[in-house]
């Protein structure tokens, strides 16, 4: 019984991965093609774009101790739509909806940097992906990103081989092919022993196509302004709703 549901446990966690391989590997195949004709930007250029890309999403968000919920509050109180509303008369939601246009405007400001810096098209693409891998919208069971997907599907299979006998040597051998293919199709660093087991191979797309030592500290840096700018905002949101439910109980809980 226990070995039947490791096996649909596979199979629940396998399928949002192969519903993936089609649109990540697209995005490979444009990663590749991109970096193979790209005339790469003068790293004064790239350095001031990173600059103004930390400075303006900076902008965006607020400090989390400097979120007064009474002003909001008032806010809220003043405006019909707001106050009637089923949605945004909680000021909490008001503030999550605020912060859910500001990860529009940071995306917004990476696309503009996309039109005039090469390297920022395809750091674009590449942060999609990495975003599959740690869990952004993947539709896997408790926001599993690729990463820990992969890692749970071996370890599954590693137990149906240890304790489930030779009952199951066919669906495990089904099971190791399987996952071996998701390995290569996304591009996964396959080794458990490899510290970076489970993520994205960047460096092996680098690798195909012949990216200078140059060219690849240039696509790192421009690489993680791009999630560096996703990080921020999501964390601004984590610390300024915390704060703001903090400073609720404090006035009287009116959220």
């Amino acid at each position: 019984m226990i070995c039947n549901k490791l096996s649909d446990e596979f199979d629940t966690l396998v399928q949002p991965l192969e519903d993936a391989k089609g649109t990540i590997k697209s995005q490979i195949s444009s990663i590749k093609s991109k970096l193979s004709l790209m005339n790469f930007s003068p790293a004064a250029e790239i350095n001031s774009a990173v600059s103004n890309l930390e400075s303006s999403v900076k902008d965006l968000v607020p400090e989390a101790t400097s979120i007064d919920l009474s002003e909001i509050q008032d806010f809220i109180s003043s405006c019909d739509y707001l106050k009637n509303g089923p949605t945004f008369k909680n000021p909490i939601a008001l503030l999550r909806g605020g912060f859910n246009s500001a990860i529009t405007q940071a995306g917004g400001f990476v696309n503009d940097l996309t039109d005039l810096l090469p390297e920022f098209d395809v750091a674009n693409i590449i942060g999609n992906i990495f975003d599959k891998f740690s869990g952004f919208d993947l539709g896997l069971p408790d926001c599993l990103g690729i990463t820990e997907a992969v890692q749970s599907l071996d370890t599954i299979i590693n137990c149906i081989a240890g304790r489930c006998g030779p009952d199951f040597s066919s669906r495990i051998t089904e099971m190791t092919n399987s996952l071996d293919d998701i390995y290569n199709d996304l591009n996964i660093i396959g080794d458990p022993t490899n510290a970076n087991w489970g993520k994205f191979d960047i460096d092996k797309i680098y690798d195909d196509v012949a990216l200078s030592a140059s060219e690849r500290i240039q696509m790192a840096n421009v690489v993680g302004s791009v999630q560096d700018s996703k990080t921020a905002v999501t964390n601004a949101i984590s610390d300024t709703i915390g704060a703001a439910k903090s400073a609720a109980r404090i006035v009287g809980g009116i959220f």
